[in-house]
């Protein structure tokens, strides 16, 4: 990758910062991964739960708020709707932790989850939405940030059974 970023960038520019950069994201990467894991686990959490969102996918289970960010996110995205399975691929890691946490939805999910406090499940996904927003919009993070990365997004999924 850094032979074809070289490749194509103009002597003028500045080398070692492309460097840098490709550096940051190879760390980078594995927060990726987890974000991309975890996002995906609670899809599928949610689909076996409810399963495609067809007759569900509505005020009852969702919130208004996020189905108005779905549908923004539809219609601004259109290019990619052709890889994009249904409404749940379209949401954010705090999304899905709106539809799991929905008073009236979360004993849908207790029995697919180790923990059975609401609250506590809150508090532990609260701590994945800072890094996610930082993987998701190219924000490096230092060395120690990506391990806290780690641990924050491996006791999201190991609260999944």
């Amino acid at each position: 990758m850094k032979k074809k970023v070289f490749n194509k960038i103009k002597p003028e520019k500045d080398n070692l910062s492309i460097l840098l950069r490709i550096n940051e994201a190879q760390k980078m990467a594995s927060a990726y991964q987890w974000l991309y894991v975890t996002e995906n686990a609670l899809r599928d959490l949610i689909r076996k739960v409810y399963g495609s969102p067809t007759g569900w996918w509505n005020v009852n289970k969702v919130p208004q708020k996020v189905i108005d960010d779905v549908k923004r996110s539809m219609d601004q995205e259109k290019y990619d709707s052709a890889k994009r399975a249904d409404e749940l691929e379209f949401t954010n890691l705090d999304q899905l932790k709106e539809i799991i946490t929905k008073n009236s939805n979360w004993n849908d999910f207790q029995s697919y989850l180790e923990v059975a406090d609401k609250s506590t499940f809150r508090i532990k996904f609260e701590g994945t939405l800072s890094p996610r927003n930082c993987i998701a919009h190219s924000a490096p993070l230092k060395e120690k940030d990506l391990k806290v990365i780690d641990v924050r997004f491996e006791d999201v999924l190991n609260m999944i059974k």
